[in-house]
């Protein structure tokens, strides 16, 4: 994987490979101290104890005093070499160099394109306005196939408006494909681990993960299902719920990416079979599906996790199964190819891949995947989280097809 090169970052592998070059003692000194009553300083006191020895004595003497020197000489070029370092990465401490923030706040301003909820949104903007008070930041917000239409529209009419764009990963490859990203790799990227890397984009910063989500007045954690399988036991038939495959696209993504959870693909037909005839209620997306399991109306279902931490703020009696790992979609975000102010939004995307900005996305129930940040969900740090297979249009026209045979019929 190729990541664009940043600032250098002293680590214990990065010290021990090429800062130690710079460390390298001379061969004739050895660290071992039964070795050095042999040779060098121990040894140059054993002549001294001999009259007929001064010669050799001086000589010894002379040698440690040389290898001291040379010693001394090589640590001193290691310390300038880390101390220069040091000094580069403090220059782009938060993730951009002086140029980069010169050129934002000369542009003053950067457009963002986007299916986050406003509120958690101001809070980013208003942190971000405040760290660099010359650039101002507008949103504006829709839905993932919305948006992704009016930008579209723009890019296609040579009259685009946003600097920024972010939503789903499948949305996003539809657009790179038409050139209407430029690539951008924050250096905040050092801080996600490498699963989250991506080739062209900065890391997927925030994971939609779907789980099993179920009422607590009327199922008890007890009784809750305990696996995949469990969750197709003919005991919950008619009693669940989901959004509907053969016009929902995350939930038949999600469908056609079980074999990464179970094992392989004739697992997977064979428990999209078992789930298409326990007769789930089924919904144009997943936000009515748990709206229906948080009102009791079918008390178990297919949904986002984030919603057991979302409208348990407001006393929705939801939990969710506790599965080995599970599927989701990543996000991403990019600098439009053709966006008016580049530099301000490469600005903007630094500061949202910074620990500020991740901790006000997981205080409003996001699994953002920067290191030790996590939402207020119980055990949301043991989550295990498995990307699902990326899918075009036709992949999605050709699975509603699929999926609406197994569970309209």
């Amino acid at each position: 994987m190729r990541l664009r090169q940043a600032a250098p970052k002293i680590t214990a592998d990065l010290f021990h490979s090429s800062y130690l070059e710079n460390f390298a003692v001379p061969s004739t000194v050895v660290f071992n101290p039964l070795h050095h009553k042999r040779s060098g300083f121990f040894q140059s006191l054993a002549l001294r104890d001999s009259p007929h020895n001064c010669t050799l004595t001086a000589i010894a003497e002379q040698r440690d005093t040389m290898l001291t020197w040379r010693l001394t000489e090589k640590i001193g070029v290691g310390l300038i070499v880390i101390s220069l370092a040091l000094s580069c990465a403090v220059g782009r401490a938060g993730g951009q160099d002086k140029n980069l923030l010169d050129s934002a706040k000369k542009e003053g301003r950067v457009t963002i394109f986007g299916s986050i909820q406003d509120d958690v949104m101001r809070s980013i903007q208003s942190s971000f306005e405040k760290k660099y008070p010359p650039v101002k930041s507008v949103y504006w917000r829709a839905s993932t196939t919305a948006v992704m239409e009016r930008a579209m529209s723009e890019y296609r009419a040579g009259k685009v408006s946003w600097d920024v764009f972010f939503t789903g990963v499948d949305a996003m490859e539809i657009m790179r494909k038409e050139g209407m990203f430029a690539k951008y790799q924050t250096p905040a990227a050092a801080s996600f681990d490498k699963q989250y890397h991506h080739d062209f984009y900065s890391p997927n910063y925030r994971s939609s993960i779907i789980g099993f989500v179920y009422n607590t007045r009327y199922i008890k954690p007890v009784d809750a299902p305990k696996s995949y399988w469990d969750y197709v036991d003919p005991k919950w038939d008619g009693k669940t719920t989901m959004s509907d495959p053969s016009v929902h696209s995350s939930i038949a993504k999600w469908l056609s990416s079980l074999h990464l959870v179970l094992g392989n693909p004739s697992k997977e037909q064979e428990y999209i079979q078992r789930l298409g005839a326990s007769r789930p209620l089924l919904h144009p997306s997943l936000t009515p599906a748990i709206e229906t399991i948080a009102n009791g109306e079918k008390p178990l279902g297919i949904g986002y996790i984030k919603y057991v931490c979302d409208l348990g703020k407001s006393g929705a009696p939801l939990d969710y199964v506790r599965l080995p790992a599970y599927l989701g979609e990543g996000n991403y975000i990019a600098v439009g190819s053709k966006a008016q102010n580049p530099n301000a939004a490469k600005l903007w995307i630094d500061h949202w891949y910074s620990r500020e900005s991740a901790e006000a996305l997981a205080k409003d129930c996001e699994f953002v995947n920067l290191r030790g940040v996590y939402p207020p969900l119980k055990d949301a740090d043991k989550i295990k989280f498995v990307e699902e297979d990326e899918r075009t249009a036709n992949d999605y026209k050709q699975l509603g097809e699929k999926y609406g045979r197994i569970f309209r019929n």
